[in-house]
């Protein structure tokens, strides 16, 4: 694997959903999910999006099995200002992790369900309670 991979493991754009999986093993899940979050602002910046789909649904799936949800939720929260991960995420049902996914985020699924609608006042936040939720506005 390191001869496959070399010493300096990097995700392309070509294949980068198996550049990550490699990754994932190589370097650990948070690093390939940071690396992975650029890799996805790249091809959707460069308009490249055959991939973005796949990539985002991969980072989820890790980001959930690694008890990672902070960092893919941020990562969503600040990809989804733009139109074509709006889209992605709206048309496949892909929204923020919530607690019932995984343990190490407090968000719920309802917060979840508004951040996917595109009413972004809570979005992405663990909000404790809703004395929390007033606060901020």
């Amino acid at each position: 694997l390191d001869d496959l991979l070399g010493s300096d493991t990097k995700i392309g754009t070509t294949s980068p959903v198996e550049d990550f999986l490699m990754a994932v093993n190589k370097i650990g899940p948070k690093q390939a999910c940071t690396q992975l979050c650029q890799v996805i602002t790249s091809l959707v910046q460069h308009d490249q999006g055959d991939h973005v789909t796949d990539c985002l649904r991969s980072l989820r799936e890790c980001a959930v099995r690694e008890g990672l949800a902070g960092l893919f939720n941020e990562y969503l929260n600040q990809a989804f200002t733009h139109y074509t991960v709006q889209q992605i995420c709206k048309d496949n049902n892909m929204s923020l992790i919530h607690r019932g996914e995984s343990s190490s985020t407090t968000l719920t699924s309802g917060e979840a369900e508004f951040f996917l609608k595109g009413d972004d006042i809570c979005a992405g936040m663990d909000v404790d309670d809703d004395d929390d939720l007033l606060d901020m506005l």
